[in-house]
């Protein structure tokens, strides 16, 4: 399994994900209990990426608006990218991007303005075209909101192609 890359790190474990079945964890996890799933999954790390809810992002009712946690999660991508030393420019240079084919989110609690929140990014599964990523945001010790998106590798006229080794190397 990748372990990510290096930087702030946080380890998973129980109530890191679903307690029924865990449709958002890799494989070889799914349909354990949430006790045999936290001893195989607690020496899973995640990079950790810190920030503050933006004003930009809430909506009238005083929370996060559901289509702006996108944003969140594709700023800690980037994060995890950078600090694993393959920065989303690398792969524009090589012609090629990332573009999302599926994604789950399961909204847990409401995030407000100014919130101090880490958004745990790691990848759980990792193909020759595409990866997963496995996204989990925390205020505090509260987990709010978890997220898998699969990431598939584009070229310049929009074709699947394979992940450049370099980014490869960077995810695994």
């Amino acid at each position: 399994m990748p372990g990510g890359p290096p930087g702030r790190r946080a380890r998973g474990g129980a109530g890191a994900g679903p307690a029924a079945g865990g449709a958002l964890y890799p494989p070889r996890l799914q349909g354990l209990s949430v006790a045999a799933r936290a001893a195989t999954s607690a020496i899973e790390a995640a990079h950790v990426h810190a920030l503050r809810v933006p004003f930009y992002l809430v909506d009238a009712g005083g929370g996060v608006y559901h289509g702006n946690y996108f944003a969140l999660f594709e700023t800690a991508r980037e994060a995890y990218l950078r600090e694993a030393g393959f920065p989303y420019t690398a792969l524009m240079a090589t012609g090629h991007h990332l573009t999302v084919a599926e994604c789950r989110v399961r909204y847990l609690s409401p995030l407000l303005y100014d919130d101090d929140i880490a958004i745990e990014t790691d990848v759980v599964k990792l193909g020759r075209r595409s990866f997963t990523v496995r996204q989990r945001v925390r205020r505090g010790g509260e987990l709010t909101t978890e997220a898998a998106l699969a990431m598939v590798c584009i070229d310049r006229q929009g074709r699947p192609a394979p992940l450049p080794e370099k980014l490869r190397e960077a995810l695994g």
